[in-house]
């Protein structure tokens, strides 16, 4: 049974994670947008370098959850089970960039769509790849059904 102090330690733990990939989003993205007025749509745009941004940080951040809460799990499998983990691993982790991907480049078409025109600095550009928000679901292991915490 988890207790209240452990599930405070987790939920420490995704809000550092959550920052921590903000801070890192938008770094990157204000590196890469550095010196540059871009628009917002379009040819040139922001969205596509956004988006890969954002779908190298979900992938890392979901990479880096299965470290953190499944270490091991693997250790006393048969090597054909090791194997199918493994690659469901990679699997889910490729899927997972790509969907977050393809949200940001959705989002983008149709922001874009409405705000015709609009130029974005590094600082804005930041704004729209940091979008990392949930890396919270995947740092934070999953709550027991039979924890009760109030």
């Amino acid at each position: 049974m988890e207790t209240v102090e452990q599930a405070l330690t987790e939920q420490t733990l995704a809000l550092w994670a959550t920052l921590g990939s903000f801070i890192v989003g938008f770094g990157t993205a204000v590196i890469v947008f550095w010196d540059q007025i871009r628009p917002f749509a379009g040819d040139g745009s922001i969205i596509v370098p956004a988006a890969l941004i954002s779908a190298l940080i979900a992938a890392a951040a979901f990479i880096l959850s299965s470290y953190l809460h499944r270490a091991g799990e693997t250790q006393f499998m048969p090597l054909w089970q090791t194997l199918i983990s493994h690659f469901s691993f990679v699997a889910v982790t490729i899927a997972f960039g790509g969907v977050t991907g393809l949200s940001v480049l959705l989002v983008g078409q149709l922001l874009g769509s409405g705000l015709p025109g609009l130029e974005l600095g590094p600082i804005g550009g930041g704004l729209v790849a940091h979008r990392k928000s949930e890396c919270i679901l995947f740092l934070n292991p999953p709550v027991s059904s039979s924890a009760r915490v109030m």
